[in-house]
């Protein structure tokens, strides 16, 4: 239920109003114009960094180099709070150009760092179409894709269905959550940022 998903991540004396899925399902773009000449992306959202450039050519994505004391004096929510953040601690593998594919890369994480053979993981696969099969090392696995049915991983479908698939590997009992990142195109972006404040490990 979505509304059993937003009280989750905020709190049970919240007045909500059920609406169904969100199209995007990620929170707002949140710019800041303070500098006419140079606007900043705060917190990439559904309005993507591309469609932003067609009107404002020159705006940027935030950075610590940017300005160090947004993050003392955070003037958003989107450097301030880690948003839907699940219980159990996420690893997330940033995308590699290599030839390196997601599988292998999750079993040699895990061979190097071996976890007790009791140890639910839980793992969000983005590539369509992609088995993951981890069995042999000895560990129990719930695998959630997102990436729609199509030959490429259809981000809009990875966006919508991130945090509730965060959401259920939790409510499932895992402990710990393995999620196959994506590019940085389009909301790919967005997709990471949350990713990266929801990580434990990049």
């Amino acid at each position: 239920c979505i509304v059993d998903g937003v009280t989750h991540s905020c709190c049970d004396q919240c007045v909500l109003i059920e609406a169904g899925s969100a199209q995007v399902g990620l929170e707002s773009t949140v710019i800041d114009f303070t500098s006419k000449e140079n606007p900043l992306i705060l917190r990439p959202g559904g309005v993507t960094l591309e469609q932003l450039r067609e009107i404002l050519p020159n705006i940027q994505v935030y950075e610590k180099k940017h300005n160090a004391d947004l993050l003392l004096r955070p003037s958003t929510p989107g450097l301030k709070y880690v948003h839907y953040s699940p219980r159990a601690p996420v690893i997330l593998f940033e995308p590699l150009s290599s030839s390196l594919d997601f599988s292998s890369r999750l079993r040699d994480f895990l061979s190097s760092h071996p976890l007790p053979s009791s140890t639910r993981i839980g793992v969000i696969l983005t590539t369509p179409r992609y088995h993951i099969e981890i069995g042999s090392l000895g560990y129990q696995a719930v695998t959630c894709q997102i990436g729609g049915e199509a030959l490429e991983t259809n981000l809009s479908n990875v966006a919508e269905g991130l945090f509730h698939s965060l959401r259920e590997l939790d409510e499932k009992g895992c402990d710990r959550i393995f999620v196959e990142g994506v590019t940085e195109e389009d909301c790919g972006l967005a997709i990471m940022n949350r990713l990266r404040k929801a990580a434990t490990i990049v």
